[in-house]
């Protein structure tokens, strides 16, 4: 469930209890850490932080030798 707001996340999480073969429910787009809490919701599998990995600064850590 890719930019889903809490409330369309628990919508949908209904929707997919008539389903019997239960599918892995993925949440993401927008979630960061002052708003992760609002995400962690019953039915939900993983929660995916983009910012994690899209917003980090790089280092250099060649291995030079000389």
């Amino acid at each position: 469930l890719d930019n889903f707001s809490p409330s369309q996340v628990r919508q949908a999480l209904q929707i997919l209890k008539a389903n019997p073969a239960r599918p892995f429910v993925e949440v993401s787009g927008g979630i960061q850490e002052s708003n992760i809490q609002d995400f962690s919701i019953e039915g939900v599998d993983v929660l995916s932080v983009g910012s994690l990995t899209h917003s980090v600064k790089s280092i250099d850590l060649s291995l030079l030798v000389q």
